[in-house]
This record gives structure tokens, sequence and C-alpha cells, in this order.
């Protein structure tokens, strides 16, 4: 999307990539959207159907439970990540490497490393 934004010519005409990436550009005006919906049987398909989910009650609540599992796991994988790197610092510095050794293969800061030893 951000070569996309930074085309100056956008020619929805010819190119159904230029038309797609309107339609999913959360910025795209609504005078943009009608034209591409109205180019492309495709497009205007995918936007009957968006219509069509996005009314089911249902629907959306599992969508939004999907994503904040989706951002439980992240987070979770991100503490794992960061455990790991803590567990990594400790070892190294019980093996005698310096902490901008550490910091530099790890890139926890050299505050957190220092305070470990």
């Amino acid at each position: 999307m951000v070569k996309f934004k930074k085309l100056k010519v956008k020619d929805k005409e010819h190119n159904p990539l230029i038309r797609w990436l309107t339609f999913l550009d959360k910025d795209a005006t609504e005078e943009e959207l009608k034209e591409v919906i109205q180019m492309d049987t495709a497009i205007n398909k995918a936007n009957e159907r968006l219509n069509f989910v996005s009314q089911d009650k249902d629907f959306l609540r599992e969508y939004h439970m999907r994503e904040m599992a989706l951002s439980d796991l992240t987070t979770a994988i991100n503490t794992g990540i960061e455990k790991s790197k803590i567990d990594i610092a400790k070892n190294a510095l019980a093996k005698g490497s310096t902490p901008e050794y550490i910091h530099e293969i790890t890139g926890l800061d050299i505050e957190i490393i220092k305070s470990l030893q």
C-alpha cells in the first residue's frame, strides 16, 4: 500500500490491481469506492459479500474473537522471545561475556543486561 499511495497517476480504468488497491485503501473516498465498484464486477461482488458479512453479528463476534486470539498469541510469542533473550544474557554473563557483547547478540538494552549481573 505504501508504493500504491505514492503513485502520482493511478490508472483505474486499465489496471485491475489499481482498482483493487483503491477498494482496499482505508483512505479512499466514497466517490473512488463507488467508481471502482462500478468498474469491476469482482470488486462489486466482494463489496456485496463484505456488506452481507458485516451485518452478521455472530460472524463479527467470531471475527473479533479471532483477532484477539491472534493478538494474544503474538504477545505470548514476543514475551517468550524476551524471556529467551534474558535467559541467554544470564548464561552469557555467567560465562564471562561483557554486557556490550550480550547487547550485540541479543539486542537487549545494556541497562537490562547490567541489572542481571
